[in-house]
């Protein structure tokens, strides 16, 4: 049985929070799971019910991998975003099955940076969280995983509507900031023009 593994980021684009990144594993000749779609068109109680789906699916695997604002802004957000990349194929690839390919959303990679997954075919496709359903299943598995994370962190430094805006720049956002300051969860570089 030949694997396809589909793999997608959240929280690239925050001002707070680490990013997550999901790789969901499937026969390649599974059909797709009802309901998986861009999970940024999903709301969230409908990402909640697939994402349970996901879970329970038979023949799938699944492994979320995340990096925190020290590697954030240690290695800037690509650098730590394609670190993920690579910690989730492989945790799926050690597994032992057989790897068609693994499909991950968005642009290739810095090549002095990237260098492959152990000779598995690789395919960077714009986009992909639309169009490859188990790019899409990913999505929502590190949507839902970094959402309910940040709705825990708006718990430990409130008045930012983290809970809400999951660490986007968000007017409640960047009005907290402004009155509040940056925390330990802010991200340094995005931050900047917002601190007086």
């Amino acid at each position: 049985m030949n694997y396809t593994i589909g793999i997608d980021e959240v929280g690239r684009g925050c001002l707070a929070g680490d990013v997550f990144v999901a790789a969901f594993m499937a026969p390649d000749d599974m059909k797709p799971i009802a309901g998986v779609d861009d999970s940024k068109k999903m709301t969230p109680s409908r990402r909640t019910v697939v994402s349970k789906s996901l879970h329970n699916a038979p023949n799938t695997f699944f492994y979320v991998a995340t990096r925190p604002i020290s590697t954030i802004d240690r290695l800037g957000i690509n650098k730590a975003v394609w670190e993920c990349f690579r910690e989730a194929a492989m945790a799926l690839i050690r597994l032992g099955h057989s790897i068609h390919r693994v499909k991950i959303d968005g642009l290739a990679p810095d090549p002095n940076f990237w260098s492959g997954l152990n000779g598995v075919r690789t395919e960077f496709i714009v986009h992909g969280d639309a169009t490859e359903w188990t790019i899409g299943a990913a999505s929502i598995l590190a949507k839902v995983d970094r959402d309910q994370y940040m709705v825990e962190m708006s718990k430990k430094y409130p008045g930012y509507g983290w809970e809400r805006n999951a660490g986007y720049g968000t007017k409640d956002h960047i009005a907290g900031i402004k009155k509040l300051g940056v925390t330990p969860l802010h991200r340094t570089q995005f931050c900047r023009n917002f601190v007086k």
